[in-house]
Order: C-alpha cells, then sequence, then structure tokens
C-alpha cells in the first residue's frame, strides 16, 4: 500500500487503446500525453507548467491529471468531422443552385430563391431539432442536416456573381458559338464563383462548429427533462466501459450550468407530460448526491472497498439501482479522490480508498 497521491487508475491506457482501434484515432503514447492516462499527482497544472517528471503542458492539465491539449485535439475531431461535412454539402447544394438560379433567371430563379427566404423564414435551430427527431441523431446525420439548413449564403453569392458574369464578353461570346448552358457554368462560371465560395466556407465552418456545440447543449437539457425519476432523479453519466472517470463532477457542473436557466422553465419531455418544477427537481437532485458523498465520508473509517462503501451508502439498494451500484461507487469515490477528500491505492489487485 503507497501513497493516494502517486496513484495510478488501472486500465485507462487500456481503455484509450480501445477507442483508438474502434474509431481509427491515433496518438503517440510514448510521448505520455495519452488523453486518457490519469495522474492525480500532477493535476491541475497551470497553462504553460511542468509537471514532478518534468513533462511540459502547454495547456495544463485537469482534476485528474490528463493532459489538456491532447484531450481538445481528440474531442476536436468530432467537431471538424462534423463542420468539414456540412460545409461540404452546403457548398455544393449553395453553389449548385446560386449557379442555376443566376444563369437562367426567369421562373427557375424565382423557384430558388423563393425556397432560400422560406428556410431563412423558419428558426434555423428549431429546424434542426425538428429535424434530427425525425431521422435519429447520429454524426453523419448532423453533419448532413446542417448543410442543408446552411446552403443558403452560398446560393445568394454565388447567384449574384452569376448575375454579373453572364453579361461579360467571354461568357457572350462562348454562346453566340455554340456554348451550351451546362458547358458555361461549368468551365467558365464556376471557376470564377469557387474561390468566393471557399472564403464563405471559412466563415461558415466556426459558425456550423458554434451551433454543432449549441445543439449538444440543448440535447443535454432535454435528456435532462426525459430523464427526471422518481426518487433519483437523471441517472448519473457513469460509463460501464469506463468507470474511472470523473463523471459525476461533470454531472454537477452541467447541473451548475443548468442553474442559468430561469426558475418558471417548463421542460417538454419527448413522451409523458411536462414538467413545470424542473429547477426544483434539479436542486433536489444536486443536494441528494451531496447528502450521499457526506454520508459516505462521515461512515467510513479504515481502507475499504468500493463494494464495502456501497452499503454505508445505500443501506437498502432497489433492484434498478443495484445494477448499477458499482459505477455509481466508482463515480463518487474518484470524485472524492480527485478532490483529495479520500485517498487511494491498489493493494493485492483491489483498490482501496480511506480518508485524508
Amino acid at each position: 500500500m503507497h501513497d493516494g497521491q502517486d496513484f495510478h487508475f488501472a486500465g485507462g491506457r487500456h481503455q484509450a487503446a480501445r477507442h483508438r482501434r474502434g474509431t481509427g484515432c491515433h496518438h503517440s503514447d510514448a510521448a505520455g500525453y495519452d488523453p486518457y492516462n490519469q495522474n492525480l499527482g500532477g493535476s491541475l497544472i497551470p497553462p504553460g507548467g511542468t509537471s514532478f517528471d518534468g513533462r511540459f503542458y502547454l495547456l495544463g492539465t485537469d482534476t485528474l491529471g490528463r493532459d489538456r491539449l491532447s484531450r481538445l485535439a481528440l474531442a476536436g475531431q468530432v467537431c471538424t468531422l462534423i463542420g468539414l461535412g456540412a460545409v461540404t454539402v452546403s457548398l455544393v447544394v449553395g453553389v449548385t443552385l446560386g449557379l442555376i438560379a443566376g444563369y437562367f433567371r426567369g421562373p427557375v430563379e424565382v423557384f430558388i430563391m423563393g425556397l432560400a427566404d422560406l428556410q431563412l423564414s423558419i428558426p434555423r435551430v428549431l429546424l434542426l431539432i425538428a429535424v434530427t427527431a425525425i431521422i435519429g441523431p447520429s454524426v453523419v446525420n448532423l453533419a448532413i442536416i446542417l448543410g442543408l439548413t446552411s446552403w443558403v449564403a452560398y446560393g445568394r453569392v454565388a447567384r449574384g456573381m452569376t448575375l454579373s458574369l453572364r453579361e461579360r464578353e467571354f461568357i457572350l461570346s462562348a454562346r453566340t458559338q455554340g456554348a451550351s448552358a451546362t458547358w458555361n457554368i461549368r468551365q467558365h462560371l464556376l471557376p470564377n464563383v469557387l474561390p468566393q465560395m471557399l472564403i464563405v466556407g471559412s466563415y461558415e465552418f466556426g459558425m456550423i462548429i458554434v451551433l454543432e456545440a449549441s445543439l449538444s447543449y440543448l440535447r443535454k437539457v432535454l435528456l435532462a427533462g426525459d430523464q427526471l425519476l422518481k426518487g433519483w432523479g437523471p441517472q448519473v453519466p457513469v460509463q460501464a466501459e469506463r468507470p474511472q472517470d470523473d463523471t459525476l463532477g461533470a454531472f454537477f457542473q452541467f447541473l451548475d450550468h443548468l442553474d442559468t436557466l430561469p426558475d418558471d422553465l417548463v421542460i417538454f419531455p419527448g413522451h409523458g407530460d411536462p414538467i413545470h418544477n424542473f429547477m426544483q427537481q434539479v436542486a433536489s437532485i444536486r443536494n441528494g448526491h451531496r447528502r450521499r458523498l457526506e454520508r459516505l465520508l462521515d461512515r467510513m473509517s479504515g481502507a475499504l472497498t468500493g463494494a464495502e462503501l456501497a452499503p454505508l451508502v445505500f443501506p437498502n439498494p432497489s433492484s434498478r439501482l443495484a445494477a448499477r451500484l458499482p459505477y455509481l461507487m466508482a463515480a463518487m469515490t474518484n470524485y472524492l479522490v480527485a478532490r483529495s477528500q479520500l485517498r487511494a491505492c491498489k493493494d493485492a489487485g483491489t483498490v482501496k480508498f480511506w480518508r485524508e
């Protein structure tokens, strides 16, 4: 048994390796900046600081001693994939419709620009939530939906440039020599319009990422309202395959963010009746978890395992709670260890905890 300050949770590196195999993400473990590797002795290092073993952290570390830069790079992969996919879809659709509207004019232009005005008249976030609820959330679906609702800017700019270019001498000369509309659009208009479209795309890329983050936050709020259960509240987001994470701390941070919402907020879940006292239930959930943490600290004595701590906090768990009890205890002990209220060590392959 050794000092809990030097304790590293077992399995973090194996979980990271399994994640890389599943997602195709590769990063170097040899450099010592594995985004999943936890080191409680090097937690909360400020940006530009150095750990006790001489490792430099450009953005510092979090409460569990994980490198913020590598975790930011890992999390940014999904946002970048969604942003690039959405920009590609919107650029293709918008440029195509803009070139057609600007070149052919007449009823075709009226129809396409009317479609753009109709889309602009619908609140974008509400449209995205409605469509996502119908076809289901996924990375591919989200990229396609964001792209199909972002084509208007490309279409308007492409149409305006086409209206100017179609009267230029090289377009008129090609037309008098028998060039078809498709040939003119492909050989003359598209090469002149595309550079400006890439500039619009670079701006829209950032907007897409911000919008995707907004949708993720709204989804969390809706799920919190949808998962309110009698007596227990939302299920603590402890993942069975990664119980070593400080998920309870993240859950408390999420509840703190909800405090910015109005007290009279009404949540309309995906099924069931509206929740009128949402903020009161949020406060009750937070207070309930705080009481369980205090009960754990007050009743423990000596070095105990997570299984031995469970009866101190949940003397008579229900069948539903008993199935999640190992992960709930892992969340509670990791939360207290990360805040130096408990120490942890591995003794004969078993992790034990004791009070500071």
